[in-house]
C-alpha cells in the first residue's frame, strides 16, 4: 500500500515551506518561504493534479512571499488558499500577498480564500474539506476566531501564527510556524490535554527561534524551550527550518537542548556556523547528497536538506534518517567544535507521563 501522505520539510534557507503529497495525487502546501524558487523547483520535479490548499500559517516574509509566485505559476491549479488574521484589517489589505489574493478575485479566480481559523463544527478539519473518506486529516488547533482578533492587539505578528496537525490512524505530525508560548498554551487547553501531547516529527517553532521575550512566562524552567518540550509536547523528531547566513542565531542552543533533553532527535535543513567552522567548506555544498530541490543546491549549505516524512497509519519515518546522523557524526569527528545536536552537557530528561 502507498504511504497515506508522503511530507517534505523543503529546504528554503532561512524561512519555511511543507509540502503534503496525499496518496490521491493531491497536494497540502504550508507556506511558500521568502522566495517560492525552491518550491516551485520541487513542484517542477513531482507528478500531481491538484492543490488542494495553499495555508499561509501568518504573513511574515520568510513564510508568505513566495505565495506570490506560486499563485502566478498555479493559480489554476489551486482549490483553497487560507489567510491569517495576524494583522489589524488595514495593515492585512495592504500587505502584497493578500492584494494578489483579491486581484486574483476580481479577476474571476475560482480559488476559494478563507480565514485560517478553527472552527468547531468541523474539529477544525482543512483537509479532506468535506467529510469523506480520508486516510489522513490536516487540523487547524490554534487560534479560534477570537484567539485570532486577540492576537491581532499582540505588537507581534508570531502571536497569530496557526497550528496544524496532520494524523493517520494514531500517528502525528505538528506544524506550529512560528507560534509562541501562548499559542502552545491555548492549544492545550482546548485539546484538554493534562499531559505530554506526543507527535511523531514537530517542525520546529519559529525555527529554533525565541518563542517569549519575558522570562516570567516560564517560572521553574530555564528557558520557554525546556517548558514546551518539558511540559506540553513530546516527539520523536524536530525538523529545524534554518539558512547558513541567518543573522539570527537560529536554530538556539537552548532549543536544540531541550529537544535533546527529552529525548528527541533532530535535522535542520541547513548548517549554520554553531555547528561548523567554517560551513562553506562542506565538499558540494551539503552533507548528504542533494536528493531533492533544495536552496542550499545555489543558497547556503546543507545539513539534512530537505527532508521528507514518509507517513501510513502504522508508522512515520525520516527517509535517509541514518545516513544524515552518520555525517553529522562525521562532522563531530573532524572538528573542534560540535554540532549543536551532538555537544554535551544535557539536562536531565523529562520524567512527565505521556498523553
Amino acid at each position: 500500500m502507498a504511504h497515506a501522505a508522503t511530507v517534505y520539510f523543503l529546504d528554503v534557507g532561512q524561512g519555511s515551506s511543507q509540502v503534503i503529497q496525499l496518496d490521491n495525487g493531491s497536494l497540502v502546501i504550508i507556506d511558500c518561504g521568502r522566495s517560492a524558487a525552491p518550491l516551485l523547483e520541487f513542484l517542477d520535479s513531482i507528478s500531481f493534479n491538484r492543490i488542494t490548499a495553499l495555508i499561509l500559517s501568518h504573513l511574515h516574509s520568510d513564510h508568505a512571499s513566495g505565495a506570490i509566485a506560486l499563485l502566478d505559476a498555479h493559480s489554476d491549479r489551486i482549490d483553497h488558499v487560507y489567510i491569517p488574521l495576524d494583522r489589524s484589517p488595514k495593515d492585512l489589505l495592504a500587505n502584497h500577498v493578500i492584494r494578489t489574493l483579491d486581484e486574483l478575485g476580481q479577476a474571476g479566480s475560482p480559488i476559494n480564500i478563507e480565514v485560517l481559523v478553527y472552527h468547531g463544527t468541523v474539529d477544525g478539519r482543512l483537509h479532506p474539506p468535506l467529510p469523506e473518506k480520508s486516510r489522513c486529516k490536516l487540523r487547524i488547533l490554534y487560534p479560534n476566531i477570537m484567539q485570532a482578533l486577540h492576537a491581532q492587539d499582540q505588537p507581534d505578528p508570531n502571536q497569530g501564527s496557526c497550528i496544524l496537525m496532520l494524523e493517520c490512524g494514531e500517528h502525528r505530525i505538528l506544524f506550529p510556524a512560528d507560534a509562541g508560548k501562548m499559542a502552545f498554551e491555548r492549544m492545550r487547553l482546548r485539546l484538554g490535554a493534562p499531559n505530554l501531547l506526543s507527535f511523531d516529527v514537530i517542525a520546529a517553532p519559529h525555527h529554533g527561534g525565541k518563542l517569549t521575550n519575558s522570562p516570567k512566562d516560564y517560572p521553574g524552567y530555564n528557558n520557554a524551550f525546556s517548558w514546551l518540550f518539558a511540559e506540553v509536547l513530546q516527539t520523536k523528531f524536530v525538523i529545524f527550518s534554518v539558512g547558513s547566513s541567518n543573522d539570527y542565531g537560529h536554530p538556539l542552543p537552548e532549543h536544540i537542548d531541550a529537544v535533546r533533553a527529552n529525548r528527541g532527535q533532530v535535522l535542520c535543513t541547513q548548517l549554520t556556523n554553531q555547528c561548523h567552522l567554517n560551513p562553506n567548506q562542506v565538499s558540494d555544498r551539503s552533507l548528504i547528497p542533494v536528493l531533492y530541490p533544495s536552496a542550499c543546491s545555489t543558497k547556503g549549505i546543507g545539513c539534512a536538506g530537505t527532508i521528507v516524512a514518509l507517513m501510513d497509519e502504522t508508522t512515520v519515518e525520516i527517509a535517509r534518517f541514518d545516513a544524515h546522523q552518520q555525517s553529522v557524526d562525521a562532522l563531530s569527528r573532524s572538528q573542534t567544535i560540535s554540532p549543536l545536536c551532538r555537544r554535551v552537557p544535557l539536562s536531565e530528561p523529562s520524567n512527565h507521563p505521556t498523553f
